[in-house]
């Protein structure tokens, strides 16, 4: 799957319009890439768009589980996962799981459980 495609600079109708990386492709000659809207660059569990950055949905769905798994038993280990994901979430554009990640960190003491 390609996230960039190649564009001629005879091919451009208006290079001010579209926002560009150039890269040396050898003496004199550059390439330019454009990074297409709709697709996205998928690394290290986060999908980058360009305007925007989310979880891949399974590590999602892991953390939806320990939260869920927190609310009935807490176990340090547990605790340090959740803190572990915390991380994570804080660097991407999930602002509602952050803050509720938050409140229950703070609600069931999951820092004072790791730090035993």
């Amino acid at each position: 799957m390609k996230t960039w495609k190649a564009v001629t600079y005879e091919g451009l109708l208006d290079p001010e319009l579209i926002e560009f990386s150039w890269q040396k492709a050898s003496e004199g000659k550059s390439k330019i890439y454009e990074w297409s809207k709709e697709r996205f660059v998928d690394m290290l569990g986060m999908r980058t768009y360009r305007s925007k950055q989310v979880i891949r949905r399974n590590i999602y769905l892991k953390i939806r589980r320990l939260m869920d798994k927190v609310k009935k038993k807490r176990t340090p280990h547990m605790a340090r996962s959740i803190m572990s994901y915390k991380g994570i979430v804080q660097h991407s554009d999930c602002i509602y799981l952050y803050k509720e990640m938050q409140r229950d960190i703070k609600r069931y003491k999951l820092k004072e459980l790791v730090a035993v």
